[in-house]
């Protein structure tokens, strides 16, 4: 499991008519602090919430490591106990963060995280390999595992530690992408193509995809009032950004100028983040409004600006430069 992998799957992975929206180039006021932790030669930074930044990073031996961020910017890196390579994904407002390690026989495992630094470890009820991807502000994590046969199914685990598998009708193999303080569930799953759901907290599952979604829907963060976002690619292999509304509405954008566009965050009021493809081969970062309005940036220096997550007014991400891969916080202001 590394980093570069889960973001090519989220390249992959992460409406109704598509409407391509203008994409303001202004500058607007916005400060973006740069970072790494210690003995980090790469550094990845997943998520942003009111506690911090969680994200992870690799050492000299390449070996990866989870690290938290706080809001005065003192770092913290860490471990689950016989961990060979800590991904840490997602950060609740207390401080509580999940993510997924790997055993010395490479078998993935979820963990959480406490604001105070106890790590508890947890697995799927037969689980090969379990995948923990996101918690939500009551605790409650989502993610994915994989069986003996190596199919893949959804899971959610309540604050208790009860863990409850699931998959959409049909499904051959299911992902949970973000989980909402409601319990609300979104994700993909494929039936020989990947469509979108959202499960709420009974169980319920209700698919969808974009109108012009023909080559897989990837819906990738759930806001607390039940809005979605994430991409979809269309006949020709081009990925697009989407925002599916409370009442299923799916509206389609693109950053203009974009080959490709991810979309990975969406924020309480509505404002997305993510990153789109230039015809150099590079990649920016964007946020775009609720209204539709769209800001492009770039960290400093940057060859390669990912956005990752979205927290009010500040989102966070990595970037590329001459010296390597590092994270970022961008505040605007």
């Amino acid at each position: 499991m590394t980093h570069d992998s889960v973001f090519a799957t989220s390249l992959r992975v992460t409406g109704a008519t598509v409407a391509l929206l203008a994409c303001s180039h202004a500058a607007i006021a916005a400060k973006i602090t740069t970072f790494d932790p210690s003995g980090s030669t790469k550094t990845w930074a997943n998520s942003i919430s009111n506690a911090g930044i969680a994200g992870s990073y690799d050492d000299s031996s390449k070996v990866q490591h989870g690290f938290v961020r706080a809001s005065d910017g003192t770092i913290t890196s860490f471990d689950p106990p016989g961990s060979s390579n800590t991904a840490a994904l997602s950060i609740n407002a207390k401080g509580s963060i999940t993510g997924t390690y790997d055993d010395s026989s490479d078998y993935a495992h979820g963990f959480v995280r406490t604001s105070g630094g106890s790590i508890t470890s947890f697995d799927a009820s037969g689980a090969r390999d379990t995948f923990a991807n996101c918690v939500n502000a009551k605790g409650a994590i989502a993610g994915q595992y994989y069986d003996s046969s190596s199919v893949q199914h959804g899971f959610v685990r309540a604050s208790n530690g009860t863990i409850t598998e699931f998959d959409p009708p049909g499904s051959k193999g299911t992902y949970a992408e973000s989980i909402n303080a409601k319990g609300t569930i979104t994700g993909s799953y494929s039936d020989g193509s990947s469509h979108g759901y959202v499960r709420t907290s009974d169980g319920t599952i209700t698919t969808f995809d974009p109108t012009a979604s023909t080559d897989g829907t990837y819906p990738a963060s759930i806001n607390a009032t039940g809005v979605i976002t994430g991409l979809y690619y269309d006949k020709n292999d081009v990925s697009h950004g989407f925002v599916r509304a409370s009442d299923g509405t799916i509206t389609s954008f693109d950053p203009s100028g974009s080959l490709n566009t991810t979309a990975t965050g969406i924020s309480a009021n509505g404002t997305i983040t993510g990153s789109w493809l230039d015809s150099s081969g590079a990649w920016h970062g964007y946020t775009r409004s609720a209204k539709g309005k769209i800001v492009t940036f770039d960290a400093p220096n940057s060859t390669w600006t990912i956005a990752t997550g979205i927290n009010g007014k500040s989102n966070s991400g990595w970037f590329k430069d001459s010296n390597g891969q590092h994270g970022f916080l961008r505040t605007a202001r």
